[in-house]
């Protein structure tokens, strides 16, 4: 599956499953069961190609509904019949479905605001809250959810792994890790690639990421047809994003600088201007995930702002992100300001 189409795929889940659909799913949108399009089918089948999590215990769900009926569980399980469920959730199956849903909930606002150490702790089995995590995270967790594969991850990257590492420590440093030159989807075939074999070749580990994965083969024909995707909610999620952030940034600055001297969202297209008594500062605020990416797409419009605007005082370009930026970002950053010979600097936002 290409990246295209796992990102066409990731926007279907979003634009059907938005947080508000979510809020308002009823049981029955909810269960594994007799419907094949529920949050749980959802995310464990029609989303596998984004992380495999298929073939645990239907009880990962916390509830679930059997076609035959079922006889009293007893211990950590329970059933009125129709449906079953962990007693850690609840007596009832009512009461059981809104504590599931609600950290399904938790889930999605920890993961939209990067807060992942916060998912740790919740109730729901590691393989499925970390797969929502996946979804709704903007591609800051890596979809493997094996604690084996993980393990081996993160043995390589240099932790040193116990019974009490926690899943964010490795989902952070496999971030932390991430080259700049690589996409999200060819960090995470890199790592899928070379640590779940039951036997790794460590020492071939860096041969394949330099100088495999960097390497594309060329196409002769592009496809001109038309086509047409609609992903309103999707788009909205995005846009949305982008705004917190940009909102976030101005009011820092403005604390810092004071309401006079920032502003002008979306002055002639700059998303926040800061004007200090000797220099310009212009900000372009990016959604992606990742610190290289938001440069990628900001750089070509702060130098617009930057030839187009005529006040004579100095100006400095600063690509605005959520995440800071791991040690290949850093290089990154490095290279474009000995380069590109004008003031420039990526910052992020951390949201609330």
């Amino acid at each position: 599956m290409t990246a295209r189409e796992r990102e066409e795929l990731l926007n279907e889940f979003l634009s059907k499953w938005t947080k508000e659909s979510v809020q308002n799913m009823i049981l029955d949108e909810y269960v594994v069961g007799e419907n094949n399009q529920t949050f749980c089918y959802w995310v464990e089948t029609e989303t596998k190609l984004l992380g495999n999590i298929k073939g645990q215990n239907s009880f990962i769900f916390g509830i679930y509904k059997r076609k035959e009926k079922l006889k009293e569980h007893i211990g950590n399980y329970k059933t009125d019949g129709e449906y079953s469920w962990l007693t850690k959730f609840g007596d009832k199956r009512d009461e059981v479905f809104e504590n599931v849903k609600n950290e399904i909930l938790q889930i999605i606002e920890y993961s939209e605001t990067g807060k992942f150490y916060l998912i740790e702790n919740l109730k729901l089995h590691p393989f499925f809250k970390w797969k929502v995590a996946y979804l709704y995270s903007n591609k800051r967790i890596i979809p493997i959810y094996e604690k084996r594969v993980l393990h081996n991850i993160a043995e390589y990257y240099g932790l040193k792994v116990t019974d009490k590492t926690k899943i964010f420590e490795i989902q952070d440093l496999m971030i932390q890790n991430k080259p700049s030159y690589l996409d999200f989807y060819e960090f995470t075939d890199f790592l899928w690639q070379n640590f779940s074999k039951e036997s790794i070749d460590r020492d071939n580990i860096e041969i394949v990421i330099s100088d495999k994965l960097r390497t594309r083969k060329p196409t002769e024909l592009k496809n001109i047809e038309p086509q047409i995707r609609k992903y309103f909610s999707r788009t909205t999620n995005v846009e949305q994003l982008h705004n917190r952030i940009q909102n976030a940034l101005k009011a820092k600055l403005e604390k810092k600088y004071g309401k006079e001297n920032v502003v002008l969202l979306e002055e002639n297209d700059v998303d926040v201007k800061l004007f200090e008594p000797d220099q310009i500062v212009f900000y372009e605020v990016k959604s992606s995930s990742d610190p290289s990416e938001c440069i990628r797409q900001a750089i070509g419009q702060l130098l617009r702002y930057y030839f187009v605007d005529k006040d004579s005082r100095k100006k400095k370009l600063v690509v605005v992100g959520q995440y800071p930026p791991n040690q290949s970002d850093k290089e990154f950053i490095e290279f474009i300001k000995s380069n590109l010979n004008i003031d420039f600097d990526y910052e992020n936002i951390e949201l609330e």
